[in-house]
């Protein structure tokens, strides 16, 4: 891949492509490089795109740990703010041995498997994940710890949904490289259509490209990032085209049960319930260009999409109470919006609003802040007005 930039002179000019090395005298390729790298820069991580819009934030956890019985070694653990696990390969272009990668990373899912359900059980499991997560963390911070360091983290419901995503073998699987080739695509493909049938370990391969401006110079100006497939819609039509088995993903009947099961008393689910029902009027009153979406994570997040001005949606409402206002998707110049005063409307009306206006400002009105169900409540018919206003009218 070419990347191209322009310069003072307004005129293109191309950048240079950094090979990942094993020290700064550019000394020999280094897949620790990758690796490293990549949990260093989470920011640069497709989280939206892997966790079908569940999460925004992706955390790596722990580099290095060791199955029991020979069965590997993670490269990457993580997570994200939704509770989804991922296991990462590191691989570069030219030591990828495409048998070696598939079946290492395949390792690493029927090692987890094998020792919930064979050999250690659920409790030993998670208490022998733990152990691992604090000697293999670069700080040695517990899981805990490492949720902790960023306040906006859910750290009880995360937990909470990475023991349920590891018992019931929901885990994303990422082969992480430096160049995506023709056949690791075909690779992937074969594993989410033709082995992968119950979608427990959807698969992707993420690509990092770094560039300097200069030939023989090191220093790091650009990073392009790319996934096959492209999120994880484009998986699912993928396994839609190479096989006739369902797919379960979560919709309106699955959000409810969520709401009924959750910690909120009847009613706190009744102003859910009634919020819920007016997103969905300000849906049908938009005639066709608006629908409603939810993720494909444990925390099945309601999301409208009003696609006249982005692929995203401003906010997602969540059956344990919570409402994210998700800043950061509208404000990603690859989906849109495509009226970006819209999304800067849309956060200087917020701000306003005294209730949560120390809690955007506390995210500098970049990330997006999980309102609990007690902060957003006291001014749900404001939002309502504010997305009814700025979306529908």
């Amino acid at each position: 891949m070419r990347v191209f930039q322009y310069d003072e002179k307004n005129e293109l000019e191309s950048k240079y492509f950094i090979e990942y090395r094993e020290n700064e005298e550019g000394e020999g390729k280094s897949e620790l490089a990758l690796q490293n790298f990549i949990f260093q820069n989470p920011k640069l991580f497709p989280v939206v795109e892997c966790s079908g819009g569940s999460a925004t934030r992706w955390i790596p956890i722990a580099m290095e740990i060791t199955l029991e019985d020979n069965m590997g070694r993670l490269d990457i653990f993580a997570t994200d703010n939704d509770g989804n696990v991922y296991i990462l390969e590191c691989k570069l272009e030219y030591n990828r041995d495409q048998k070696t990668i598939r079946s290492q990373i395949t390792n690493y899912a029927a090692g987890f498997r094998n020792q919930i359900g064979n050999t250690m059980g659920e409790d030993n499991f998670w208490e022998w994940l733990e152990d691992k997560i604090k000697s293999q963390s670069p700080t040695n911070e517990s899981l805990e710890e490492i949720l902790k360091n960023d306040k906006e983290n859910n750290v009880n419901k995360i937990i909470k949904n990475m023991k349920e995503n590891i018992k019931n073998n929901n885990i994303v699987l990422i082969y992480a490289v430096d160049e995506i080739n023709p056949s690791l695509c075909i690779d992937i493909d074969f594993w989410n259509q033709a082995v992968n049938t119950e979608n427990n370990y959807p698969s992707f391969a993420y690509e990092v490209k770094r560039y300097s401006d200069s030939k023989d110079s090191e220093q790091l100006t650009s990073v392009i990032t790319q996934t096959y497939p492209f999120d994880i819609e484009g998986l699912l039509k993928s396994r839609r085209r190479g096989n006739d088995r369902k797919i379960i993903k979560n919709n309106h009947q699955v959000w409810k049960e969520k709401l009924r099961q959750s910690e909120l008393n009847e009613e706190q689910q009744e102003e859910i319930t009634v919020f819920k029902n007016k997103l969905y009027k300000l849906i049908e009153d938009d005639k066709g260009t608006s629908f409603m979406s939810f993720g494909n994570g444990q925390s099945c997040s309601m999301m409208p999409k009003f696609e006249r001005f982005s692929k995203r949606s401003p906010i997602g409402l969540f059956p344990n109470g919570e409402l994210r206002i998700q800043f950061d998707l509208l404000d990603t110049t690859e989906y849109g919006p495509k009226y970006p005063e819209v999304a800067e409307k849309f956060k200087n009306k917020l701000i306003v609003l005294d209730e949560i206006k120390d809690r955007i400002y506390q995210n500098n009105k970049t990330k997006s802040p999980n309102l609990k169900f007690e902060e957003w409540i006291p001014v749900k018919d404001k939002i309502f007005e504010i997305l009814e206003e700025l979306f529908i009218k």
